[in-house]
């Protein structure tokens, strides 16, 4: 009988250390205090039963909050990059719908720009020739030491010419037929050549007439020194070498040697017709134009008055 007592004891006892055992477990473990030592005695004679120690706690992974907080603390701060602009990347458009696609697809391709060079105006068929700047001077003819500059040549039906659309020309340039010059047709060289402001070409209507005999009638100048001159100027104004008139110019005084002297009354002449050979002789000091005109074997038909253009 004394067994069954005591094996159900035993049981009795095992279950109550479970219950505590399990108690212990899921309690909070205190926290200890530094109690008094015990006395020797008592720790002698009764042995403090052995605690159960809880197993480490599994490592807890940290969150990405965690690691954005610790991090300044943990990282050494970078020293700042220079400030260079970030090239500015345009917003990407919103896609457009696929009902929506076909009314926006444009009808017509964009128009592409016209990169090439425009061509160069074709010179003006009415310019006149003798004007032209910029013709090429392996093509050109040349009098002397200057270029000659084309000119418009037309034959009309009387048999003259006329020069450039503007200057008529009467006669052939012979002794039997000479050109009958005007003093416009003389005149108008300086439109061409003016050497001082950097015009060197000779126009062709006026340059053609270099060798030809040319009949040409104007005012006349004799020498003041000579009582039997050779020589005299035939000019569009009228001039006395000194005072009454208006001084020549390159383009409208000829310089002409006579085969004959002038004696008589006609030395007093104050208009006159020449006929002789004419050359264009530019005659230049630096770039200073002196003289242009010249007639030789000339002779001289006197004349007390008359308009000095009549031929």
């Amino acid at each position: 009988m004394w067994k069954f007592w005591a094996i159900l004891a035993a049981a009795l006892i095992a279950g109550g250390i479970y219950v505590v055992a399990e108690t212990r477990k899921s309690a909070p473990a205190p926290v200890k205090e530094s109690p008094a030592p015990p006395p020797a005695a008592a720790s002698a004679a009764a042995p403090v039963p052995a605690v159960p120690v809880a197993p480490p706690a599994a490592p807890v992974a940290p969150t990405s909050d965690d690691l954005a907080i610790k991090a300044p603390a943990l990282t050494e701060t970078p020293p700042p990059a220079p400030s260079t602009p970030a090239p500015t990347t345009p917003a990407p458009e919103a896609e457009t719908p696929d009902d929506s696609f076909i009314d926006l697809v444009p009808t017509e391709s964009a128009a592409t720009p016209d990169l090439t060079p425009p061509a160069p105006e074709a010179p003006s068929s009415t310019a006149t020739p003798a004007l032209t700047p910029d013709l090429d001077p392996k093509n050109l003819k040349k009098l002397g030491d200057f270029y000659i500059i084309p000119a418009k040549i037309e034959t009309r039906a009387d048999g003259s010419l006329l020069l450039d659309g503007k200057y008529p020309l009467k006669g052939d340039g012979t002794l039997e037929k000479p050109y009958l010059v005007s003093w416009d047709l003389l005149t108008s060289a300086e439109e061409a050549f003016d050497p001082q402001n950097g015009k060197k070409r000779l126009p062709e209507r006026v340059a053609m007439l270099d060798g030809k005999t040319v009949r040409l009638t104007g005012h006349v100048a004799f020498p003041m020194t000579t009582k039997e001159p050779r020589e005299l100027l035939s000019m569009l104004n009228q001039w006395d070498g000194c005072c009454i008139g208006t001084p020549p110019t390159p383009y409208d005084a000829v310089e002409v040697a006579l085969t004959e002297t002038v004696v008589g009354d006609d030395r007093f002449a104050t208009t006159g017709k020449v006929v002789g050979t004419f050359h264009v002789k530019p005659y230049l000091q630096g770039d200073w134009l002196i003289g242009l005109y010249v007639m030789e074997d000339a002779k001289l038909t006197p004349r007390d008055f008359g308009g000095a253009g009549a031929n």
